[in-house]
């Protein structure tokens, strides 16, 4: 009788890992196939959950630095500016040898330029934005992001040089020179 209840107690466990084995768990490409799908059909949030599930559970997936750009990428492409400035920071600090820096920083350089206020507005995004953009023109003179950057230090340059005209402007109606 022991060895009855024995024997079926093995034959249950047998199965219960042939059961398991059967079913397959989600690897890290899989998380990065269904994210990027999503991705590409702009949904943002359930690839940026994804993206992230890939990092956690899979950091040393050859995915896994793709994934960290993607997130900061979904997050710009989403209009979450503060998110994708934090996520696109994160990536440039953790990959200093990456081959999409140049990817990165532009996107950073984005999202410090889509937040730009009107000129009589504080311009911390402008001139952060034209940090940015300096960096990359200096950094990857030969990216093609290098020519678009040159074009946005120009917008940048005349925003913050109307934001001055209007400080002037102010302080001239109102007689105080020395303002």
């Amino acid at each position: 009788m022991i060895k009855r209840v024995a024997t079926v107690t093995v034959a249950c466990a047998l199965l219960t890992l042939v059961g398991c084995s059967a079913r397959n768990l989600p690897t890290g490409e899989n998380y990065y196939v269904k994210a990027t799908q999503e991705y590409s059909q702009h949904f943002y949030k359930p690839a940026i959950d994804d993206y992230q599930k890939l990092i956690d559970e899979y950091p040393f997936s050859p995915f896994a630095e793709e994934s960290e750009l993607n997130i900061g990428l979904a997050y710009y492409k989403s209009h979450d500016y503060a998110e994708a400035i934090g996520a696109l920071n994160d990536f440039l600090r953790m990959h200093p040898t990456s081959k999409h820096l140049d990817i990165a920083s532009y996107y950073l350089a984005m999202s410090h330029y889509d937040q730009i206020g009107r000129p009589d507005q504080d311009q911390t995004h402008t001139q952060l934005a034209l940090e940015q953009f300096q960096v990359i023109t200096r950094r990857f003179p030969e990216s093609d992001f290098a020519s678009l950057s040159r074009e946005q230090i120009d917008i940048c340059r005349e925003i913050l040089a109307r934001h001055d005209y209007l400080i002037g402007e102010f302080y001239e109606k109102r007689a105080n020179f020395r303002a």
